[in-house]
């Protein structure tokens, strides 16, 4: 059932600050659990903690580790991707290390090890329901595994360039984006067939005529099992129907342009990126991220056909990460960000002002 609740929040929306202490570099995605209670931080530095989503304590640290070691549980590189299982019992993380690992959420330790990836796991999701886990990563493919009973399942091929996210609900089939290939993709697992959804074709333009491409595809965010989201390099935001092939609602431009000073050319123009995009599932609110100091909250609209922007959060820094809990107890419901003062993938810029 499709839920129309954003008008029913209360505005301005209060602020919580964590301050991740131990994780002294910047946070570069975010886990929580179904039940609301807990949730989980992953760094550049190879940590991974885990919080108490009521108290914003800190429960437990899995500290990371260096290359040169060779027997260490947790990550030797930065983490990029966690995911928690429907049940709550296992964490997946994967990261720069091409490793997944997957945790117990009780005991808090390691239980297996996959190596599988050629390159790095840029994004884990498990399905509703099910401990069944999707993998995505810089070698161009997919992972399917069973976490029940630790094993590998599939590798599903097709993109023409890295994978950068995926995500999945309670079917057997998981929506991804492909960066450079400019592609959004839908994979029927037991069908064994992938639905391509090519990028935007139109072209935003600013105030004096400059054109802004999309050039990548790098977040993606499921709404229901028929509708999701996408943005890219471009600060497009499309909203995609699995039954069309081209966006059925573009936003250009999303959060803003940046400016900056060239040598040759002068003041030159250019959009921020989307850098995170996280739905309440199966309802008209979604939440978009950038560097651009500010959160953005949305509203579908129309029978999701567009959306419109309900208000905006101040948060200096790289939003790395977005997701949003319903806590099961009071029924509330919070938005988690992951801030940086770098973005998750790079280090091509600083905001100092930022808190990890």
């Amino acid at each position: 059932t499709y839920r129309t609740i954003a008008d029913t929040f209360s505005f301005p929306i209060v602020l919580s600050t964590i301050k991740s202490g131990r994780q002294e570099l910047s946070i570069t995605c975010v886990a929580c659990d179904e039940s609301g209670q807990f949730f989980y931080t992953g760094s550049k530095d190879h940590s991974i903690i885990k919080w108490d989503v009521k108290t914003g304590k800190k429960l437990h640290s899995i500290i990371g580790g260096r290359k040169e070691i060779k027997k260490f549980d947790g990550h030797t590189n930065q983490i990029l991707a966690l995911a928690v299982s429907s049940d709550g019992n296992y964490l997946a993380s994967g990261g720069r290390d091409k490793k997944i690992n997957i945790w117990s959420t009780k005991e808090n330790k390691l239980l297996k090890c996959f190596m599988q990836h050629k390159d790095s796991v840029t994004g884990l999701i498990f399905r509703k329901g099910n401990n069944q886990l999707y993998s995505s990563s810089l070698d161009r493919t997919i992972k399917l595994w069973n976490v029940d009973e630790m094993s590998y399942i599939e590798t599903l091929f097709g993109h023409q360039d890295q994978v950068m996210a995926i995500d999945t609900l309670y079917r057997e089939r998981c929506v991804t984006v492909g960066a450079r290939d400019r592609t959004c993709r839908l994979w029927k697992i037991i069908e064994e067939s992938q639905l391509v959804f090519r990028g935007v074709t139109k072209e935003a333009t600013s105030d004096n005529g400059q054109i802004f491409k999309e050039g990548s595809l790098d977040v993606v965010a499921m709404i229901d099992e028929d509708n999701y989201l996408s943005g890219g390099d471009s600060g497009a935001i499309c909203l995609w129907n699995i039954n069309k092939k081209k966006p059925v609602f573009v936003n250009q431009l999303s959060h803003g342009l940046q400016e900056f000073e060239s040598e040759s050319e002068g003041s030159i123009k250019s959009p921020h990126w989307i850098t995170a995009l996280a739905t309440l599932r199966y309802s008209d609110l979604f939440a978009s991220g950038s560097w651009d100091g500010k959160i953005r909250l949305w509203k579908l609209t129309n029978n999701i056909r567009s959306f419109t922007l309900l208000t905006e959060i101040p948060m200096i820094g790289f939003v790395n990460a977005l997701e949003f809990i319903t806590t099961t107890i009071d029924n509330k419901t919070f938005l988690l960000a992951g801030i940086g003062q770098e973005h998750k993938l790079g280090r091509w810029k600083k905001i100092k002002k930022a808190k990890n």
